[in-house]
């Protein structure tokens, strides 16, 4: 969702109308993709009334890869550092397996990129509300995409390295994902790019080391310091490059 944020949104209706839409409102904070924060989730998860019978708008709304945080007792200064950082990595892993959800959307399906029918019971504690109640009549239930000459920017823009850069800023807990322009900024994605390549060439994958050692051999191997975001990153980015040498 992040890489569309900056393009002029396309609502499909069933009846076959199309409404355009900005993302963002102007001067406004109002999105179609604000979601509640961890912490506000969490209290959904708790609330019967919200969360619906069977938990069924938490997986409608945040998808089947929608999970519990486990890590309430964390503080709101430090929720941000471990749930970028730490949390996402370890369930990422490194190792294929699918990274979770901790929030939930307002506005949008995650697992459908659909408007709801009918938008969830949470949406009445949003802080900026002008985008939603704009959703109503034959908006609701609607499709978000992009019209044909945007969708063609966007395959252009979403390059490999913006995806990288994306992902990374993701995992590192930037609040500022998007980008100004379609060239990717220099920076931490050459930093994923060179620990990528060194943790290939010190043969660390597949390696059953620790991600503690494989991040002190690889920082020393370099002569640099970087965090444990960007070491998963790179074995996620050693591993696709192995596996796409092999297609050839």
């Amino acid at each position: 969702m992040s890489s569309i944020a900056n393009f002029e949104l396309a609502l499909l209706a069933s009846s076959g109308d199309v409404f355009e839409t900005p993302s963002k409102l102007p001067n406004s904070n109002a999105s179609i993709f604000t979601k509640a924060t961890v912490f506000e989730s969490m209290a959904i998860v708790h609330d019967p009334d919200e969360a619906g019978p069977d938990n069924e708008w938490l997986y409608q709304m945040g998808s089947t890869r929608f999970q519990y945080w486990a890590h309430m007792e964390a503080s709101f200064s430090s929720c941000g550092d471990r749930f970028c950082s730490d949390a996402r990595c370890d369930d990422e892993g490194g190792n294929g397996g699918v990274m979770p959800f901790y929030t939930l959307p307002y506005c949008f399906e995650r697992g459908t990129y659909l408007v709801p029918k009918k938008l969830p019971p949470w949406t009445v504690d949003m802080i900026e509300t002008s985008f939603a109640r704009a959703l109503s009549g034959p908006l609701l239930g609607s499709s978000i995409c992009l019209s044909n000459v945007d969708a063609g920017k966007w395959r252009r823009r979403v390059t490999s390295e913006y995806l990288e850069t994306l992902f990374v800023r993701l995992m590192d807990g930037g609040s500022n994902v998007e980008e100004t322009d379609s060239t990717p900024k220099s920076g931490r994605p050459k930093k994923v790019t060179a620990v990528a390549k060194a943790y290939a060439e010190q043969g660390l994958i597949g390696s059953d080391l620790s991600w503690k050692a494989k991040h002190t051999l690889l920082e020393e191997h370099l002569g640099m310091e970087f965090g444990k975001a960007t070491l998963k990153a790179a074995a996620k980015l050693a591993e696709q490059t192995k596996s796409q040498k092999r297609q050839l």
